[in-house]
């Protein structure tokens, strides 16, 4: 969105967003079951205890933009790399590492495929940790002015 966009644009643009990460959610969740029901020795209980952090996270994010109507603009605006980077990229990784084992063949360049998806998977595990911290700043700015103005107040 830049200064040259009408109100309305700007409104449609946000809604889109929006619409985006939910539909990105469930991608992502529908992918982290499919996973899970691939035979793949051995079984990554740590990479599916990842994807469950991540995909808790995001049901985090969702929350926090919807629970104030008022911030919900100005959340989208620092979830925007979120959606459009790391969650996309998340369904991109998930789906390639689902079809790689699927596959069934079994030769070092899937293997190193396989393992490199996998630490990157990991990454990002780390990157929506962060991405949800930059949402909730506004809401701990929110939260640290309201203990000033109880603690002036209260002297």
């Amino acid at each position: 969105v830049n200064k040259n966009t009408s109100k309305e644009d700007e409104d449609n643009y946000f809604v889109e967003l929006y619409k985006t990460m939910i539909i990105n959610t469930s991608k992502f969740n529908k992918l982290i079951n499919k996973y899970q029901t691939i035979s793949y020795e051995p079984t990554d209980t740590e990479l599916i205890s990842n994807l469950k952090k991540m995909e808790t996270i995001t049901e985090a994010i969702i929350k926090e933009i919807e629970r104030d109507e008022s911030m919900i603009e100005p959340k989208l605006r620092l979830a925007r790399d979120f959606i459009n980077y790391y969650q996309s990229k998340s369904i991109y990784f998930l789906d390639s590492l689902c079809n790689l084992i699927s596959s069934g063949v079994k030769n070092s360049k899937f293997e190193n495929t396989i393992r490199s998806i996998t630490k990157t998977l990991y990454d990002f595990g780390n990157e929506y940790e962060k991405q949800y911290c930059k949402i909730m700043e506004i809401e701990i700015a929110k939260i640290e002015a309201q203990i000033k103005i109880h603690e002036m107040n209260s002297q």
